[in-house]
């Protein structure tokens, strides 16, 4: 099969030259688009908008939180705040796993999953 000679074909019926204009064109084009949009080499989506109330913070399937620092901030403030321990079960950079310390002794049911999002930065509870 010839490839060449569709591409020719292709570049007759348009009225553009294979030489050097193509790839002149191509770099123009680059750059109008990030002129333009400033969309260029940038996220799409912007993170999320996280509020909550620093003093009672949610712990239900679904609340985020800007990063593993500030969940587990706001994990022990929910602890103090509901009077009861934890344990941790599991726990690296993208996701933490938390249990009832009364486990064993009172047979507390209480445990907690979460991990980073796509981002790889912001937290989201994913079990409870």
């Amino acid at each position: 099969m010839d490839d060449e000679g569709l591409y020719l074909q292709i570049a007759s019926q348009t009225g553009a030259s294979l030489e050097g204009d193509a790839s002149k064109s191509d770099l123009d084009s680059d750059e109008d688009y990030e002129e333009e949009d400033g969309l260029v080499g940038k996220d799409l989506l912007p993170p999320p908008i996280v509020a909550y109330d620093k003093e009672d913070p949610p712990m239900v399937v679904g609340s985020t939180y800007l990063s593993m620092g500030q969940f587990k901030l706001a994990l022990s403030h929910y602890a103090i705040k509901h009077e009861f321990e934890y344990l941790t079960k599991k726990s690296d950079p993208g996701r933490l796993r938390v249990y009832c310390s009364r486990k064993v002794e009172e047979g507390c049911r209480w445990r907690l999953h979460a991990s980073t999002m796509d981002d790889k930065v912001c937290v989201k509870v994913t079990h409870i």
